[in-house]
């Protein structure tokens, strides 16, 4: 019984620590720094490898239960973190319809901005407030090379925006800019490129950073 008890403060702890392990792992996995929330949603499932754990600590708190021996801290802990565990990590399958990892999106997404991008990419996309917004992080490290020789010398895409362009765009990606060295903007309405959009054009946007070799981009914005 000793033994149990010693197994049961081991248990307890890990069980304590387990929603926050496998949420660290799925981020680091899921490269929330390039894909956002959207790399997480997209390795959550790691989070039910973990149910073992609180399973494991629920039944050695039946066990003390049994013999008269403190097992409550066991069950209440089980009682938080399955709950944790089981919903976070289900959530790859409730937002299935939100989130989309096809890396064809992004593809399609540069024949309407009529630029060329990578087609091995890894892709994130999902619908942020009334527009589309997805990262992308470029695979093949020939294709990145060759993709930044060409936007170094390509009339679509500017090192730097003028306030008024920034302001064309959603606040949040406003801030977000100071991440990335390239960008292009298309307002589909005019077909201009790089120019101050207008109340009620739509427009397409892409973002690159060399470090990381990744991309931010949105489509289906509304100037308001």
């Amino acid at each position: 019984m000793k033994a149990k008890n010693v197994i049961s403060n081991i248990l307890f702890w890990i069980t304590l620590f387990s929603p926050i392990i496998s949420f660290y792992l799925a981020g680091l996995v899921g490269e929330t720094e390039i894909f956002g929330v959207f790399g997480l949603v997209r390795y959550s499932w790691i989070m039910l490898l973990f149910l073992p754990i609180p399973a494991l600590t629920l039944s050695i708190a039946i066990v003390l239960k049994k013999h008269n021996k403190k097992y409550k801290k066991n069950l209440i802990v089980c009682f938080i973190c399955l709950p944790l565990l089981i919903v976070f990590g289900s959530y790859r399958v409730i937002f299935r319809n939100d989130i989309s990892y096809e890396a064809s999106t992004f593809v399609h997404f540069g024949r309407e901005m009529k630029i060329d991008l990578p087609n091995n990419v890894k892709v994130a996309t999902g619908k942020v407030d009334s527009y589309l917004l997805g990262y992308a992080k470029i695979q093949d490290e020939k294709q990145k090379n060759e993709f930044e020789r060409v936007i170094i010398n390509s009339d679509l895409w500017e090192s730097k925006f003028t306030s008024p362009i920034r302001g064309s765009l959603p606040i949040d990606i406003q801030y977000r800019l100071v991440q990335f060295d390239y960008f292009s903007l298309y307002d589909s309405t005019s077909g201009d490129y790089n120019l101050v959009a207008h109340e009620g054009d739509e427009i397409f946007f892409i973002a690159y950073s060399y470090e990381g070799q990744r991309f931010m981009f949105l489509r289906d914005y509304i100037i308001q």
